[in-house]
């Protein structure tokens, strides 16, 4: 009757044994399938990120130095016709004691 009970006490854990490493290949499984999921929605936000990268590549080549140099000169010019101005604006307050470089009056 002992070998009887402990036979069957032995055939459920066995039974729960096999369920539990079906429920484990199972969950295995998906998340093996998770995994590859993962992996392919994040190569695809990098390629979007690299196809982004190289459409911004493009426009800053579009630009090139020589256009720069043409949207620049203009600027250069008027600060510099801007530069004298200034100078003896300042000049003229510094002599009359009324403005320093640098000081805030209010």
């Amino acid at each position: 009757m002992v070998f009887f009970h402990f036979c069957l006490q032995m055939e459920s854990e066995v039974t729960t044994l096999k369920r539990r490493y079906a429920e484990s290949k199972l969950q295995g499984k998906a998340m093996k399938q998770t995994v590859r999921i993962q992996r392919d929605k994040s190569r695809q936000l990098i390629m979007a990120c690299a196809c982004k990268l190289q459409e911004k590549e493009a426009i800053i080549e579009k630009v090139s130095p020589r256009r720069v140099v043409v949207f620049s000169c203009p600027l250069l010019a008027s600060i510099g016709n801007f530069t004298p101005a200034l100078s003896c604006f300042l000049a003229l307050f510094h002599d009359k004691g009324e403005f320093q470089l640098g000081s805030h009056v209010p």
